[in-house]
C-alpha cells in the first residue's frame, strides 16, 4: 500500500464521516463539503489501485519474460545436443545430407546466372 492508496482512503473515510455528521446537524454546507471529500478520496484511491494494478502487470511481465529467455537457452541447448548425438550416430548420413544440401544450393545460385 502506497501513500496515494493511504491518503485516498483517510480522505474517503474522512468524508464519509463529514458527511455522516451534518446529515444530524442537518448543515447543507457541511454535507456538501463531506460529499465532495468522499468523492476526492474515492478519485485517489481508485488512481492508486490503477497504479498498483499497473506496477503487478509490469512485474508479472518482466518475470514471464525473463523465464520465456531462461527457457530458451535450454531449449537451445538441448537441440544442439540432440544434433551432436544423431550426426555423431549417424555420420555417413550427416555427410551425404549436407552434401547433398551444399549441391542444392550451388545449382540454385549458379542457376540464376
Amino acid at each position: 500500500m502506497d501513500n496515494d492508496r493511504i491518503k485516498g482512503v483517510a480522505e474517503e473515510m474522512g468524508g464519509r464521516i463529514q458527511n455522516a455528521s451534518s446529515s444530524v446537524a442537518d448543515y447543507a454546507k457541511l454535507q456538501a463539503k463531506g460529499l465532495s471529500a468522499k468523492a476526492d478520496g474515492s478519485i485517489e484511491n481508485g488512481y492508486a489501485r490503477a497504479k498498483d494494478a499497473a506496477r503487478n502487470v509490469s512485474d508479472s511481465a518482466s518475470s514471464l519474460a525473463a523465464d520465456a529467455y531462461d527457457r530458451s537457452g535450454q531449449y537451445l541447448r538441448d537441440g544442439n545436443r540432440l544434433v551432436a548425438r544423431q550426426v555423431g550416430d549417424n555420420a555417413l548420413s550427416a555427410l551425404l545430407l549436407a552434401g547433398a544440401a551444399g549441391y542444392l544450393l550451388s545449382y540454385i545460385v549458379h542457376a540464376r546466372h
